[in-house]
This record gives C-alpha cells, sequence and structure tokens, in this order.
C-alpha cells in the first residue's frame, strides 16, 4: 500500500496540473513563423478513468492486505490453539502412562494398547520365570476390626498402612502385584529378573515389620477415634420388655381322636427371646493392627489378564506356596518356606 500510494498522488497531479497535450509539428505557418496549435483537451471519460485507475488499483491493495493480515491473525490464532490442545493431549497421555505403569509393567503398556486397538489379535503373551520370591502380607483379624469400627474408618487405616507398604516397595524395588481387602501381594524377581531376589524379600518383610511399630500410634489413635464417634452416635438401647403374665394352670385337654396337644402352663410362661445388638468390643478394649507375611521362591508365569480391565497376575504352585505361609503365620511374624531359605544368604 505504501509502494502504490506515490503512484496515485503522481496520477491525480498530472490530471489536474497538465491537462493539455502539445503536437510537436502541425506544419501551420503564418508567414515566417510556426505555430503550434494545443491538442484537444480531453474527455471527461478519460479524465475519470485516469483518476478512478489508481484509486482502485489503491483500493484494492487495501482490501487484500487487510484480507490477508486478517487470515494470517486467524492462523496464528489457531496455531496457538492447536499448539495448547497439543500440549494438553501430551499431558493427558502421559497421565495415562503413568497410571497404566502403576497397573502393569511398562513392557506390557505397548503390547495392550496394539490389542485393545485390533480386537482380533492374539491375546498377549505371558513370561515364563524361572526363579522369583513371592511375599504375602496380611493383616491379622481384619473381620474383627471391621466389626468395631465404621467401613469409612477401616478404608482410612488400609490407605495408610498400604501407602507405606507402597512406600517401601519402590524403595527397595519390589514389584507390588495387588491387593486385594487385607491381603498385600508383591514379587521380587519379576517383571526384571533380580539375582539377589530372596534377600531383597526377606528384607522388605522385616521393614514391613519394623513400619508397622513405627505406625502403631497412629493407627491406634485413628481406631480410637472411630470408636468414641461410633460410641456417641449409636441410639442408647431400647428398655428390656415387661415379662408377660403367667397363664393360667392348666393340667391336660385331651382330644378324642388326637394325643395332647398342651402340656402343662409352666412350659407356656417361659419368657419369650428378645433379639439383642451383636457384641461390639467395649470403649477401651485394644485393636493392635498386627501383620503376618509369608514368602516363598520358585518359578512361575506372569502375565496380563483381560483387556478393558487389565491386571497383572502371577500363576503357578509358587504363588500357591507363597499364600499358605502366610496363611499359616503367627502373628507378627515372617514364615518362609524351605525354597527361600535356601536362598538367602548368611547375613540374612
Amino acid at each position: 500500500v505504501i509502494g502504490l500510494l506515490p503512484y496515485c498522488l503522481v496520477k491525480i497531479i498530472a490530471v489536474f496540473f497538465f491537462p493539455l497535450e502539445v503536437v510537436e509539428n502541425t506544419n501551420h505557418q503564418v508567414g515566417d513563423l510556426a505555430i503550434c496549435t494545443p491538442a484537444d483537451p480531453r474527455s471527461e471519460a478519460q479524465l475519470l478513468s485516469s483518476m478512478l485507475v489508481p484509486i482502485t488499483i489503491f483500493l484494492y491493495q487495501v482490501l487484500v492486505t487487510y484480507v490477508r493480515d486478517k487470515s494470517m491473525r486467524w492462523d496464528c490464532l489457531v496455531g496457538r490453539g492447536l499448539h495448547l490442545k497439543n500440549q494438553m493431549l501430551d499431558s493427558e497421555q502421559r497421565k495415562i502412562e503413568d497410571m497404566l505403569s502403576g497397573m502393569l509393567p511398562k513392557q506390557f503398556i505397548k503390547p495392550l494398547k496394539a490389542a485393545q486397538m485390533a480386537p482380533s489379535s492374539e491375546s498377549i503373551e505371558p513370561q515364563y520365570f524361572q526363579d522369583v520370591t513371592v511375599i504375602f502380607v496380611e493383616i491379622c483379624d481384619f473381620a474383627h476390626l471391621c466389626s468395631n469400627i465404621p467401613a469409612r474408618d477401616v478404608v482410612e487405616v488400609l490407605n495408610v498402612v498400604y501407602h507405606e507398604f507402597d512406600r517401601l516397595s519402590d524403595l527397595l524395588h519390589v514389584y507390588k502385584v495387588e491387593t486385594v481387602a487385607d491381603v498385600y501381594m508383591a514379587v521380587v524377581g519379576a517383571p526384571h529378573p533380580v539375582n539377589n531376589h530372596a534377600d531383597v524379600a526377606a528384607h522388605f518383610a522385616l521393614a514391613l515389620i519394623h513400619s508397622m511399630k513405627l505406625m502403631r500410634p497412629r493407627l491406634d489413635g485413628l481406631i480410637k477415634a472411630s470408636k468414641l464417634h461410633r460410641s456417641q452416635s449409636l441410639p442408647s438401647p431400647p428398655p428390656p420388655p415387661s415379662e408377660p403374665a403367667p397363664l393360667p394352670a392348666v393340667s391336660e385337654i385331651s382330644v378324642p381322636g388326637m394325643c395332647n396337644v398342651i402340656r402343662e402352663s409352666e412350659k407356656l410362661t417361659e419368657p419369650a427371646m428378645v433379639p439383642t445388638r451383636c457384641p461390639t468390643a467395649s470403649s477401651d478394649e485394644d485393636l493392635p493392627v498386627l501383620i503376618r507375611i509369608g514368602l516363598n521362591s520358585g518359578q512361575l508365569f506372569a502375565g496380563v489378564v483381560g483387556m478393558e480391565s487389565p491386571r497383572y497376575k502371577l500363576v503357578g504352585d509358587t504363588v500357591n506356596t507363597a499364600s499358605r505361609m502366610e496363611s499359616t503365620c503367627a502373628q507378627g511374624k515372617i514364615q518362609v518356606s524351605l525354597t527361600t531359605k535356601e536362598r538367602l544368604t548368611e547375613n540374612m
């Protein structure tokens, strides 16, 4: 536009200040003098066209420049919006990756995505591990704990305990498999092989026992506060019912063709059984949160089960034996199998 402006000014000045043209030689002589006659003035149409052409070009250039500038602004805004959307998409994808990596081993995430994109594809191939150590941890007397405090407080207690277990598992590179109610399952040597898996598992079990001792005051405070809140919120028990009046003495009633249907009335005067509230622990009863741990070493298969809600599962006799080690263990103790004992070093 700036480059076109001088051209428009020159054309306008030429139209208004130089309206006539001079003919070089018309061969019209008067005596010894050659007279040049002026040319005809421009017509109104030529004058109008000479004025409108540069103005039209100028306006056209202004319009083109405006449209181009608006298009560039729009492209810039759209590009910035797409950049922000891509950043948000990348952030959500990272969150999904972190969530999946917390549920599944990283080497199974890409095959799982490929299997979900192509439902007709085969299932993910399980992995075989020659030597691992499986760990089972159970909270003792969990049913008794649930019967004495509300379910919401039970969840809070489990959250405190399992959060500490997860912290120790990340610290010692122990892979957490799953938690089912009061049972915490972990493994060392899968999905990544570990040479001293038995020592790591034993060290993890000792750390769990020690952490439960450190968490004892906090857990006792939660349980006592829950029981106090529950005792205050429970309604007062109803008064005992009054004893019914005794029936008159009746010896026996005989009906022809039938046996005696009513015996002595003393049997009818027994008070009726009244349903009572299930017994609960007293406010001063102690509910310690203790654990027991079972360890077993051996071979197993591990793989992802399910597509919509995938889970990492361990299958084999090693898992069953580790569960039996835990279920037959005493409270606050660690029970290891013979195979695990053979793999432990002298220090452990």
